[in-house]
């Protein structure tokens, strides 16, 4: 059993490796992203959590979660920017 979401990915690309960057360096740059969204994002993570079955709640917006939602889409530019993509 993995239990660990960074480690899911992992375990996953290995059995579907299309699903990180098949260049070492823009892998290594997925990685580095993967990273910081398992530890990271702590604000983001408890105000909006990955719940599908939540309908009708209410997410107060605090400087933290601005802060948070500003570097996840920082992060994501950067990739699309350096690496491409859709």
């Amino acid at each position: 059993m993995v239990w660990d979401s960074l480690a899911i990915i992992e375990y996953v690309a290995e059995q579907y490796p299309v699903l990180l960057p098949q260049d070492k360096t823009a892998r290594a740059w997925a990685r580095c992203a993967m990273a910081e969204m398992h530890s990271g994002f702590m604000e983001l993570r408890s105000r909006c959590p990955m719940n599908c079955s939540l309908t009708g709640i209410e997410i107060e917006h605090t400087p933290a979660l601005a802060h948070d939602i500003q570097r996840l889409d920082e992060l994501l530019q950067q990739g699309l920017t350096q690496f491409g993509g859709a």
